[in-house]
């Protein structure tokens, strides 16, 4: 008779204390007193601890996002593009602050959408404090980057300024 063990999902503790919205450290305890599962524990990462996801998605509540956590698990092993769609969830799942943690780790990587994202988030104050100057850096590097939408929004911007370089240079000639 062939027994079968199946795989348990798990994510690392910094990523589960984003998704919760908790300190790593409380995650830590977690984990001492029981209550989050420690699923592995990798000497080799400098005691990377990865808990079982099937319980921080407990505390994280409904969601809506298909095969959440595969998404999670992708983003948490580093992929760029998964952490970007991670943070796009959790901004539909209304947690902003958790969202722009995730864009921030794709952007690290130079993930254009993901800097894109965190222009508009700056921009509008989702999730981090409202700061124009942060939200056009932001949009330049996704340009730079690539990014077609923040090429044109970055093109429009350099023509509107040039609009009113010289309406401002009129007025000048005209008074």
């Amino acid at each position: 008779m062939t027994e079968t063990t199946e795989r348990i999902r798990a994510c690392s503790v910094p990523t589960a204390a984003l998704l919760l919205d908790r300190s790593e450290r409380t995650l830590q305890r977690w984990c001492e007193d029981g209550t989050l599962q420690v699923v592995h524990r990798d000497a080799r990462r400098g005691s990377r601890q990865l808990v079982n996801l099937a319980q921080v998605l407990e505390f994280f509540g409904p969601y809506s996002t298909p095969d959440f956590a595969a998404l999670i698990e992708a983003a948490d092993a580093g992929s760029a593009e998964a952490e970007t769609d991670l943070g796009l969830a959790l901004l539909q799942e209304g947690k902003a602050v958790a969202a722009v943690a995730f864009f921030q780790r794709a952007a690290r990587q130079d993930d254009p959408e993901a800097m894109h994202w965190l222009y508009r988030c700056y921009r509008e104050g989702l999730g981090i404090e409202r700061d124009e100057n942060l939200a056009m850096m932001w949009l330049h590097k996704a340009a730079a980057q690539g990014h077609v939408i923040a090429q044109a929004q970055t093109s429009a911007l350099r023509d509107l300024a040039a609009q009113q370089l010289a309406a401002g240079a009129a007025a000048r000639q005209a008074g």
